[in-house]
């Protein structure tokens, strides 16, 4: 067998196909490792045009995207651990260190109720946009600081809708709603 043939396409293939053992487990892992890594800059990819398109976005769809590329990540470590031969254990401690750390902006610990759920409009400042809404916010300000009549009502709060949700179990819903319409 000329020496040409020995490095051909063909009997490459026929050594990895045909072939059992450390060679052919490490180039799967090797191979394995390719596609991981492919998946995993594809993922930051769309965080970061996500990020940086000025876009709308949901912090579902955001959890999704990480999630895979954690996953992608793990799986990254694993084919890298089959192709040195587990030379690099560390690495996944690092990654589920990342993870929790991460886990965090996503579920953050829920806040101690603050703050009154209904608020008269005789209570709302100019500064209160935030908790009571602006439009609230305004008619108060029209009415408690320059005087002009406005009709008596109040305004629920923010909080109030954030623990209406949380509480009937709807807030993860509407996420995974939006993360669905802002994916299209």
């Amino acid at each position: 067998m000329p020496l040409r043939d020995l490095f051909s396409r063909k009997r490459t293939c026929d050594l990895l196909v045909n072939v059992e053992g450390r060679v052919v487990e490490r180039y799967k892992h090797f191979k394995d490792f390719l596609h991981h890594n492919r998946d995993s800059l594809n993922l930051v990819a769309r965080l970061e045009q996500t990020y940086h398109s000025g876009g709308p976005f949901s912090m579902g769809s955001v959890k999704r995207a990480y999630e895979e590329l954690m996953q992608s990540t793990r799986s990254l470590i694993e084919a890298l651990n089959g192709i040195s031969r587990g030379k690099h254990p560390e690495l996944s401690a690092v990654c589920d260190r990342i993870d929790q750390e991460v886990a965090h902006i996503f579920n953050p610990a829920p806040s101690p109720p603050a703050g009154d759920l209904v608020l008269p409009f005789e209570a709302i400042s100019a500064h209160m946009v935030r908790s009571a809404g602006g439009k609230a916010a305004n008619l108060a300000t029209v009415g408690n600081v320059l005087g002009i009549p406005i009709p008596q009502g109040f305004v629920i709060t923010a909080h109030a809708f954030e623990r209406f949700l949380s509480e009937g179990g709807l807030a993860r819903p509407i996420e995974e709603i939006l993360a669905e319409i802002t994916r299209k």
